[in-house]
């Protein structure tokens, strides 16, 4: 299950706000407590619960969450103009060249971005070490499975092992207070 929450609950951080939408997710599967401890490169985990697996992200426009019996990477990212530094930084020559000839460069590059960042979570790696060198081979066309939202102001990206596509599904709505 992938469930994104915007706008975000008044007075509420989106990291506080994603934390709610975790545990109504993991209520609406029946899980009423849930310990989060930190693997070792800071990827969560439910402690008391290792058959259930699940993935947060959190921009000033909504949260995502997914949970489900498979590992599972997601990010979210406001539509925002980035630097040429950046891209250079982040991306390979071809999605430069990409991002570069798109007609909308900045939603191209946000794009990519988030399948770069859920791919880095869905594998526990997140972005360590040469953080250039770690973001120019992040996505994996052929072994992971990815979704998208675009949500106008917001893009949305859920990342799987292609075995496992199937089990996740859509991206839903629901609404966090």
């Amino acid at each position: 299950m992938i469930y994104i929450a915007t706008p975000l609950p008044r007075g509420k951080t989106y990291k506080e706000a994603a934390r709610l939408l975790l545990r109504e997710v993991l209520l609406r599967r029946g899980v009423s407590e849930a310990e989060i401890a930190c693997g070792e490169n800071g990827k969560p985990y439910l402690k008391n619960r290792p058959d259930i697996y699940f993935n947060l992200s959190g921009c000033p426009e909504g949260v995502l969450c997914a949970v489900g019996p498979a590992p599972v990477g997601v990010d979210v990212e406001a539509v925002r103009q980035v630097s040429g530094r950046l891209v250079r930084r982040a991306c390979n020559e071809r999605e430069y060249a990409e991002i570069k000839s798109s007609r909308d460069p900045a939603r191209a590059f946000i794009r990519l971005w988030t399948a770069k960042e859920s791919s880095l979570k869905l594998s526990g790696k997140g972005i360590t070490g040469n953080i250039a060198q770690t973001l120019k081979t992040a996505v994996d066309l052929e072994k992971i499975d990815y979704l998208f939202y675009d949500g106008g102001s917001f893009i949305a990206c859920r990342a799987v092992y292609r075995r496992d596509a199937e089990i996740y599904g859509k991206i839903k709505f629901m609404e966090i207070t």
